[in-house]
């Protein structure tokens, strides 16, 4: 970055005092960036945990039927032609 391109650089970033978006302080838009944050990583962690237990019961529902496929080959098997 240029020295002449730096002063137009702080004519642009909001100070201290200064008002931004919706009229609100720099702090006031951190902390609710931070909340925003904080939001978002509970529900991803939400998500995976649901994603976890729904990829769970397939497991137990694959497991089910392997066993009742193999209750069902053992008992035709030992019937004989």
């Amino acid at each position: 970055m240029s020295a002449q391109q730096f002063p137009a650089l702080l004519r642009v970033l909001p100070g201290p005092g200064r008002r931004d978006i919706a009229g609100l302080s720099l702090a006031s838009q951190l902390f609710a960036g931070l909340r925003m944050t904080a939001v978002t990583l509970l529900l991803l962690a939400l998500l995976k945990n649901s994603e976890f237990r729904a990829e769970q019961a397939i497991q137990r529902k694959l497991d089910a039927h392997c066993r009742s496929a193999a209750r069902s080959a053992e008992g035709r098997a030992g019937e004989g032609p």
